[in-house]
């Protein structure tokens, strides 16, 4: 659920194909570049029970939007803070409405992957018309593209509880980016509380600014200690970026945590 306050078991399907090419003419995007690109044994997996039902295919095709389907250049794709890469992972486009996400991910048993931003979109455009245009209408993956075939491109139903309020300045979206692109996102659980907490091995607040100091992100307690990932609070700022600062918002989510006693808040420094 998205509110903004206003200021005046279903197995998998498998499927080898040898091109992709849209089957729905309505998701020929204008900018769209996957009718120009094939490719042979590219596997795509519609699994509605890992990667959600029901997606709204707009939202998706907002997702999709984000991404400059006009680059042809490769860029590498690898973990942040573990090497130069051009594009640090996690990495995610998401829908203005939240509803929807579009996630490149290293494919299991590699370290990184080499791709073009227009690859990442046509790989993207073919599962919403595959899988999230299908009957049933659910969310899916496509194994194996990019230049050395590791990268894999999920499309994926997403629920933000998010409130957006105030007003902020459109420019203010690359400086908020740039805290999430950059901030640490680690699957390891740890403890998150106030100073005088000895339990707490993160002390809050905590708070990252953008490398302009436009931006800051915060973290907060209620006054309790609780647990949580780093890549959790990453998938709530990634929500809260792209759908409050995107419209022009202050974005916070309370109630997170495993005992829902952490918030965060995203807007100008």
């Amino acid at each position: 659920m998205v509110v903004v306050t206003a200021f005046a078991l279903a197995f998998p399907s498998i499927i080898i194909v040898s091109a992709l090419t849209l089957n729905n003419p309505s998701l020929m995007l204008p900018n769209s570049t996957l009718a120009n690109i094939t490719s042979s044994n590219y596997i795509h997996t519609c699994d509605g029970s890992f990667y959600g039902y029901d997606l709204n295919p707009m939202s998706c095709i907002e997702a999709l939007t984000q991404i400059d389907a006009s680059s042809t250049t490769q860029q590498t794709y690898g973990p942040r803070l573990a090497g130069r890469f051009d594009v640090k992972l996690p990495k995610r486009y998401i829908s203005l409405s939240g509803l929807c996400i579009i996630e490149p991910r290293v494919k299991n048993g590699k370290s990184s992957a080499r791709a073009s931003l227009q690859e990442v979109e046509s790989a993207a455009a073919y599962i919403i018309d595959e899988c999230v245009n299908g009957e049933p209408s659910q969310g899916g993956e496509l194994h194996n593209i990019g230049g050395d075939n590791n990268l894999n491109i999920i499309v994926e139903k997403y629920e933000p509880q998010v409130q957006c309020s105030g007003a902020v300045s459109p420019s203010l979206l690359s400086s908020c980016q740039n805290i999430v692109d950059t901030m640490p996102a680690s699957r390891d659980f740890t403890t998150w509380g106030p100073p005088d907490d000895p339990l707490a091995v993160v002390k809050l607040p905590l708070t990252y600014y953008s490398l302009d100091r436009r931006c800051k992100l915060s973290i907060r307690t209620d006054g309790l200690t609780d647990t949580y990932s780093r890549y959790q609070f990453w998938t709530t700022a990634v929500a809260l970026t792209g759908i409050c600062v995107r419209s022009g918002r202050v974005g916070v989510r309370d109630h997170l945590g495993l005992s829902d006693h952490l918030s965060m808040e995203i807007g100008p420094a």
